[in-house]
């Protein structure tokens, strides 16, 4: 839940506040499979060598217009929700995240 919390909190960040379209992030490859798995995330390039670690690292993209969608359809659920093998449903609710959002506007 911790780390639901972290991606929505970016989500609404880059995506109500800053209008960003879409997330990237490094990974080590055997990490990949968890990103597709429980956020979407999509291969977005080859494998390389991270040179601040020296270790093998993944860009992965993440589309926030589907994000946004399964945070509407799941966002809030995680009770309710079994079976379902993403975090999604550990996000906030849609309600929560636009109190969030109207907050994070006005500074507060």
């Amino acid at each position: 839940s911790v780390l639901a919390a972290l991606f929505h909190l970016s989500f609404i960040y880059g995506r109500n506040i800053h209008h960003a379209t879409d997330f990237l992030i490094e990974v080590n490859p055997r990490h990949v499979a968890f990103y597709q798995r429980m956020l979407d995330f999509e291969p977005f390039g080859e494998e390389k060598t991270c040179p601040r670690v020296n270790a093998p690292a993944v860009l992965l993209r993440l589309d926030l217009a589907r994000a946004q969608e399964e945070i509407a359809r799941y966002g809030g659920m995680a009770e309710t929700a079994r079976g379902i093998k993403s975090l999604y449903p550990y996000f906030f609710s849609p309600a929560d995240e636009l109190g969030i959002t109207q907050r994070l506007l006005r500074g507060e």
